[in-house]
């Protein structure tokens, strides 16, 4: 992740975040044509996909789409900003623990669950993943693929804001 450490600070980091949308946009186009080209050989594969490949992808995405909303509305002054970047820090810590079962269990490696949780097709609706109106589109998700590229991007985003939490911190103070 180089592009993070070297054109995430500064002036740069909108238009960074700009470029990252357009070609992660992209990639998602071609990972989509693909899949609907090449069949899943066996089930194995199918849910490594939508476990592992696709969330990795998606929450990249939703990370730098999170990251340009979050400074584009940020002030310059550093008191402001700092205020702007914990209020946004509080909103995804909410976020993991609101989904604290299924982000333990996606961080854990736990499998017992993923002909559930990763397999297309699905008729009932589950308020576990928060995602029913968000795909609709059964042959490109399983619902929990995006509740596990979202839970990506809030630790990539907690990452990225306490950074800048401690940057607009006079004597970088602690931020607790």
């Amino acid at each position: 992740m180089g592009i993070e450490s070297s054109r995430m600070e500064g002036e740069q980091v909108i238009r960074t975040c700009q470029e990252m949308v357009s070609f992660l946009r992209e990639r998602s186009r071609e990972l989509k044509d693909y899949v609907l080209n090449h069949p899943f050989s066996n089930v194995e594969e199918e849910i490594c996909f939508f476990k592992y490949y696709k969330p990795a992808l998606t929450g990249r995405l939703l990370y730098y789409y999170r990251v340009y909303q979050i400074e584009s509305g940020c002030s310059c002054c550093p008191e402001i900003a700092r205020m702007h970047y914990r209020k946004a820090m509080k909103e995804y810590q909410r976020k993991l623990e609101r989904y604290l079962p299924f982000y333990q269990y996606y961080r854990r490696g736990a499998t017992y669950r993923d002909h559930y949780y990763f397999r297309r097709a699905k008729k009932e609706l589950s308020p576990e993943s928060g995602s029913f109106m968000l795909e609709e589109d059964s042959v490109m998700s399983t619902g929990y693929d995006l509740l596990a590229a979202r839970l990506i991007a809030a630790e990539m985003l907690l990452g990225y804001l306490n950074r800048k939490v401690l940057l607009a911190t006079p004597d970088k103070e602690s931020i607790n």
